[in-house]
């Protein structure tokens, strides 16, 4: 979710963040960009016309979507064969991920409106995706989607309970050799039925008790109660690829308020408590926390590494918006938690990474940069890395990556053997 993270200032406590305020609204208020759509959409067909023929390409040579094999990835096969890896659960073995015995690395996207029933209105979720309709536009760059599981997505306007969105998007993860980061609860109001910013954003009292005993607006369950409900139900399924606990977990005491003093002690007890709780029922799945990784309350510099040698705790997270190959600096920028991750051996994702075309010259610039940069972060030791965002049609979100957009064609080869250019770690 594209919320602009609070970087702390070099050599500051955890306790004093600068802040700038968030962005996510742009998914359900759009921010017009400077060009019209009608233009985009134009340059977009240019750009799409040649992705379109590459990938017929690429299909006649290397097979169906999502399944040709790759360097350093064991690209899904379809189901019931000896030794299928549609079968197998992703695992976490030396310090890296695994897929049937064999190390694995992705690309992918988010969708994260994927789960969003169709009469999205009551949610400020976004206009729903079908994932099964969307899947053969994200291109064989695309192995794994990450998307929202909130309690709400899963509820009726009665308040009964309601899997048949989920159901769905998992049946088609799984016709489509896709995988999915699951992500189980969210810092921020949207998607969950809250009114307002402030009455959504989760502070230190939710993170002590709240998520224990608090059920969001019209929905039956606390998190806690949730949690257990969604991860028993799919449990034994191998399309999710890992639970992740929160999307961008923090602990302030308001939003817009500082970081409370023991904000790394509450976190802490918080991930403890619901590791252990997703482990006890589901042994199969991996769990990430869910963080943006640049010096939030409760995560930053030391704390980071703290949070995530958790026992239980499997894969590590960063979020980037940052037009740097490998941003962030010496406390809490990506180059330190690649250090953090490897002293703790577990693999760490970039569970977003967004450029805004405005940023980066255009569209075919977006692409080019998007193109260094992760080429720069797999050979940093990155494990896999998810583009936001994947949108049907353009919502004015600057992050917007629509259908033939030249930056698939990037993750259709990211994992290509061949050099890339811009590569080469940042120092």
């Amino acid at each position: 979710m594209r919320a602009t993270p609070r970087a702390a200032r070099p050599g500051s406590s955890p306790q004093h963040r600068l802040w700038r305020q968030p962005q996510f609204w742009r998914q359900s208020r759009p921010e017009r960009r400077p060009s019209s759509g009608r233009l985009r959409r134009m340059a977009l067909a240019v750009v799409g016309a040649a992705l379109v023929l590459g990938a017929v390409a690429t299909g006649c040579a290397g097979g169906g979507h999502a399944t040709a094999g790759r360097q350093g990835s064991a690209g899904p096969a379809r189901a019931g064969s000896a030794g299928d890896p549609a079968d197998a659960f992703v695992t976490v073995a030396g310090g890296r991920l695994e897929l049937a015995g064999k190390p694995w690395r992705f690309t992918g996207i988010n969708v994260w409106n994927a789960n969003t029933p169709a009469d999205d209105s009551r949610y400020g979720c976004g206009e729903p995706v079908d994932l099964e309709e969307v899947a053969p536009a994200l291109g064989n760059g695309v192995q794994v989607v990450r998307t929202w599981f909130f309690q709400r997505l899963a509820t009726s306007l009665d308040g009964r309970r309601d899997w048949s969105t989920f159901d769905r998007t998992i049946a088609a993860a799984k016709s489509r050799g896709l995988r999915i980061v699951a992500t189980l609860g969210n810092q921020w109001p949207q998607c969950e039925g809250f009114p307002t910013y402030q009455a959504g954003y989760k502070t230190q009292r939710w993170y002590q008790t709240g998520y224990r005993s608090a059920p969001p607006p019209g929905q039956p369950d606390s998190y806690r109660a949730w949690v257990r409900e969604a991860v028993t139900r799919y449990r034994d399924e191998p399309a999710i690829a890992m639970w992740q606990l929160m999307n961008e977990a923090e602990d302030a005491t308001a939003y817009h308020g500082p970081c409370a003093p023991n904000a790394a002690a509450t976190l802490h007890s918080f991930v403890q408590d619901m590791v252990t709780l997703v482990k006890s029922v589901d042994p199969h799945h991996l769990v990430s926390v869910g963080t943006v990784g640049a010096g939030q309350c409760g995560a930053a510099a030391d704390e980071y590494a703290t949070l995530h040698a958790i026992d239980g705790v499997d894969v590590l997270e960063y979020h980037d918006y940052s037009p740097a190959p490998v941003p962030g600096d010496r406390w809490n920028g990506l180059a330190e938690r690649l250090r953090q991750s490897a002293a703790l051996h577990k693999p760490l994702i970039v569970g977003e990474m967004g450029v805004a075309p405005r940023e980066a010259g255009g569209i075919p610039g977006r692409a080019a940069l998007v193109d260094r940069k992760i080429g720069a972060q797999l050979q940093a030791g990155v494990a896999g890395v998810l583009l936001w965002t994947w949108r049907g049609n353009d919502s004015g979100d600057g992050y917007d990556i629509l259908p033939g957009d030249p930056v698939l064609g990037v993750l259709a080869r990211a994992l290509d053997p061949a050099p890339r250019s811009g590569s080469a770690p940042a120092s």
